[in-house]
Order: C-alpha cells, then sequence, then structure tokens
C-alpha cells in the first residue's frame, strides 16, 4: 500500500535527521493522497509515544519486558489506516506496533536480559550444588587424608 510506503519513508529520515524540505514533500503526498478521493479519505496515524492497554482495538501490540502497567508505543512497525467519509472514519488497517512500561528504557530492558542470559548460562555450565553436598565432599577429602 501506497501509504505503509510514506509512513516507511517518513520514518528513515526523521531518524537521519534530513533537511526538513522532504519532509514537505511527504506532506503533500500524502495531503495529495487524502484529497484525491470526493466521498472519502485516507488518514494515516502514527501512535508512536502513545500510551497503550489492552481495549485498543486500532493497535497489534508486542510488550517488551516483564511489565504490564504504564505501557507506553516505543516503535511502529505499521501505522494506523483509517478511511473517512463524511464525519465518520473506519479503521482499514491496525497498526503494529511495540510497546513497552514508560519507566523503563529499551537499552535498560536488553541490559536486564543480557545479565540474566549470561546467569543462566553460567548456572547451566557450573551449576550449584548447595551448601550440604560441598560440606559432605569436603569431610570425605579430610577422611581421606587421615
Amino acid at each position: 500500500m501506497i501509504l505503509n510506503q510514506l509512513f516507511e519513508i517518513e520514518n528513515k529520515l526523521s531518524k537521519l535527521n534530513v533537511a526538513h524540505t522532504i519532509n514537505r514533500n511527504i506532506d503533500k503526498l500524502k495531503l495529495i493522497h487524502e484529497n484525491s478521493f470526493d466521498e472519502f479519505s485516507f488518514i494515516i496515524e502514527n501512535p508512536k509515544g502513545e500510551k497503550y492497554n489492552e481495549t485498543r482495538t486500532d493497535l497489534e501490540a508486542t510488550i517488551v519486558g516483564n511489565s504490564v502497567n504504564n505501557l507506553v508505543v516505543v516503535d511502529v512497525i505499521k501505522p494506523i489506516i483509517r478511511i473517512k467519509q463524511g464525519k465518520v472514519s473506519k479503521i482499514i488497517q491496525k497498526g503494529i506496533v511495540i510497546v513497552q512500561d514508560k519507566n523503563i528504557s529499551i537499552k535498560e530492558e536488553k541490559t536486564k536480559t543480557l545479565k540474566q542470559n549470561s546467569l543462566n548460562c553460567i548456572k547451566m555450565i557450573f551449576p550449584f550444588k548447595g551448601k550440604k553436598k560441598i560440606k559432605e565432599s569436603s569431610r570425605k577429602k579430610k577422611k581421606k587424608r587421615r
């Protein structure tokens, strides 16, 4: 869909911090597309930064991290696209997004996951035997020495 491509170009340009003149061209293309039909128009919505909860019907979300409180949209894979006829609008494409707790940054979450994965690897390589087994094995060694 052309609207998805316009959204992708706009997102990539925002990450590059390119001059605003290109954004003006994209805005013109979107305006042309929105107003090209007499009876209806298309609207592209970028929900990045918006609050998210499970009752939203306009988004399909992947939750990053363990928290399900204070969720916010941190990345948009596909925007919400609506078709508007008069005063009525209808969703023709749900937004596909990534959400996470607004109090935790993605970097913090990746660090937590990396630490947990490292601990799991260490536990697999060096399984913990417990204090009793360690004491028993040290007692056996002492008996052998005598």
